[in-house]
């Protein structure tokens, strides 16, 4: 049986995101042909892929901009798929995922580019940065304001950058059976399913909890990386918020390292505030599957700024 049989299966999250997802040259453009890097091809470049995605209401955080969980989770859904681009015929799941914001509330449409800077024998690291494609150009006018006269180069302004490492393994029945040059599609509309309500987060006197529902699995039957990283984030802010942090405060440096898979859930992100430096909130936080003997499923330290 191949764990990848279903082509929808696990793609709730990037599909609540409204995520489309291409590999491209390494000239930066869509391939069309045989894609570079892949098996018999002339080159052996490491995948590149390209997503867009619209900031669509239900990703929009208090502060006006995104939720930091969904910006996570776009790194992830780019990311974590050109690394197991580099890895065929085995494929990935996420290990470590760090991340730096840069600009609080863009205005989208996103940009996101993951690059596959090494891969090896049992795993692969890629770069990625998000930009806004909405920015506001020279003369402060919003590059999709101006028709065809916009320029690309003058109105992205980089919304997010970080490294996510992946660990190789061996599908049962082999990898996913993708066509390359790779093109992930986004869902014909709006995600029926609004972001918050997709992750489930709820918070609880003693600690932030997220179930496990078909909607936060990947294709492998686990919780998508990307909604661990929703949950870590929402659970800083969370602690932060109660240590004298505003609603318009946001995550602003993740180091998020996934220590084993959830499966059961619900997941209980406990929290400790480290302290208070000039640049935030430096918050602790701690994923265990309560479901699964309180199994220990990622590790965290949140940075989190009042935008």
């Amino acid at each position: 049986m191949n764990l990848f049989t279903d082509p929808e299966k696990g793609r709730a999250v990037s599909r609540a995101l409204g995520l489309d997802l291409r590999e491209v040259t390494p000239g930066g453009t869509a391939t069309e042909g045989p894609a570079a890097g892949a098996p018999g091809s002339a080159t052996e470049e490491l995948p590149t892929l390209v997503g867009t995605a619209e900031l669509l209401p239900h990703l929009r955080a208090a502060h006006g901009g995104i939720h930091g969980g969904a910006l996570l989770a776009l790194a992830d859904s780019a990311a974590g798929p050109a690394n197991g681009l580099a890895v065929l015929p085995r494929w990935v799941v996420t290990t470590n995922l760090t991340m730096r914001t840069l600009r609080a509330t863009p205005v989208g449409p996103l940009t996101v580019t993951a690059r596959v800077l090494r891969r090896g024998r049992h795993a692969a690291v890629a770069a990625f940065e998000v930009h806004d494609d909405g920015a506001p150009g020279p003369g402060g006018d919003r590059g999709g304001d101006r028709g065809g006269d916009r320029d690309d180069r003058a109105t992205s302004a980089p919304v997010a950058l970080g490294r996510l490492t992946s660990a190789a393994l061996d599908p049962k029945g082999g990898p996913p059976p993708l066509a390359r040059p790779l093109h992930m599609s986004a869902p014909p509309g709006p995600s029926p399913v609004a972001w918050e309500d997709l992750i489930g987060i709820r918070h609880d006197p003693d600690a932030v909890r997220m179930p496990v529902t078909d909607d936060v699995l990947n294709p492998w039957g686990i919780v998508h990386g990307g909604a661990t990283a929703a949950l870590v984030d929402a659970a800083a802010r969370h602690a932060a918020a109660g240590a004298g942090a505003g609603e318009a405060a946001f995550t602003a440096d993740v180091a998020l390292y996934y220590l084993a898979p959830g499966r059961v859930g619900p997941l209980r992100a406990a929290t400790s505030v480290l302290g208070l430096r000039p640049d935030g909130w430096v918050v602790d936080v701690r994923v265990n599957d309560e479901g699964a003997g309180d199994r220990p499923v990622a590790s965290a330290v949140v940075t989190v700024r009042e935008a």
